[in-house]
């Protein structure tokens, strides 16, 4: 599994996964602890790590009842995990702490092609037989919402829309699937994710991944090529650094020292003897006027804000037959 910036530079190996039927399959993150999750299908687990691919640990160590667990999508706000399973033809829901899960219900004989949990509504919807469907969380009154032609989708959760390939064109439509406009053309993925906080939308055909932006204006950008044999896809925008508040020195209050007024000295007047001696005046000095010194107060120096305005990253999964992945934020 590799991690990379948007742009597909800075790519860095996060963690290994082993040859043979060990294969990863889906991938989704939890950006508020730092963590990205994917399915193992060959060994019946899910696993987790840091961001850099640290405390790699299980989530699942085994699945003792079902089998093959391929797409992933985390309910951040509920802290659960939806799981479609492969060899069991089902669609389950853990803890992401992983004590608990639970068989939601059975996709018959066929295999689920994509899930997205759905907080805002209390849904989750999911790509079965071409068909776009949902259900509630409980699993509960599954219905279509789209139908024909749909085996992947995302869902804009900043803004309640739905966003799926019809054709080789992008649409998008409110939650119930009304209202559809046209966003692109020549758009065929095999895995796609939007990503609210970018403006973008990201999907991978072939060995390519692309990007273009989500309202339909500009052009479509390759962000890497040559992969091998992608699989899923997902985005994450890591938050800025945080800015560090200057602490104000308070001012000292300066109280002026005063100088104590000289007292004249009055020389008495002598006694009058019969020649007149004339009275001297005293001569009195003056008090001086003390000026206290004040020290002016220090103005803080504003702490420079250090790092980007925020990070996209992406995450990879390289490795002969597998696949890519880019984180995927869920709120």
């Amino acid at each position: 599994i590799m991690r990379a910036d948007l742009d597909g530079n800075n790519v860095t190996q996060v963690a290994s996964v082993s040859q043979g039927s060990y294969r990863p399959r889906g991938i989704d993150v939890d950006p508020d602890m730092g963590k990205v999750y994917w399915s193992i299908y060959g060994d019946n687990s899910i696993r987790r790590c840091d961001f850099d691919g640290a405390n790699e640990e299980y989530v699942w160590p085994s699945w003792t009842v079902n089998y093959g667990p391929t797409e992933i999508s985390l309910d951040l706000v509920n802290q659960e995990i939806y799981i479609v399973q492969l060899y069991s033809r089902e669609l389950e829901k853990g803890t992401m702490d992983g004590v608990t899960y639970t068989t939601l219900f059975s996709t018959g004989g066929t295999v689920a092609t994509d899930i997205v949990a759905y907080p805002n509504g209390g849904k989750f919807y999911y790509a079965l037989s071409g068909n776009l469907m949902r259900a509630n969380t409980d699993g509960s009154n599954p219905e279509v919402v789209i139908s024909g032609g749909i085996y992947t989708f995302d869902i804009d959760l900043v803004n309640d829309e739905l966003y799926y390939p019809s054709g080789s064109a992008l649409y998008k439509s409110d939650m119930d699937g009304n209202s559809p406009v046209l966003v692109r053309t020549g758009f065929s993925p095999q895995d796609m994710v939007v990503d609210p906080e970018g403006g973008m939308v990201y999907w991978f055909s072939g060995l390519n991944i692309y990007r273009a932006p989500m309202d339909g204006s500009g052009v479509q950008e390759t962000v890497t090529s040559s992969l091998s044999a992608a699989q899923a896809i997902a985005v994450v925008n890591v938050p800025p650094p945080a800015t560090a508040t200057p602490t104000l020195t308070p001012t000292p209050t300066i109280t002026p020292t005063e100088t104590p007024t000289d007292t004249p000295t009055i020389t008495p007047t002598p006694t009058i003897t019969p020649t007149e001696t004339p009275t001297e005046t005293p001569t009195i000095t003056p008090t001086p006027t003390i000026t206290p010194t004040i020290t002016p107060t220090p103005t803080p120096r504003p702490i420079p804000t250090t790092g980007p305005a925020g990070i996209g990253l992406m995450m990879l999964i390289i490795s002969g037959f597998l696949g890519l992945g880019i984180f995927r934020k869920r709120k």
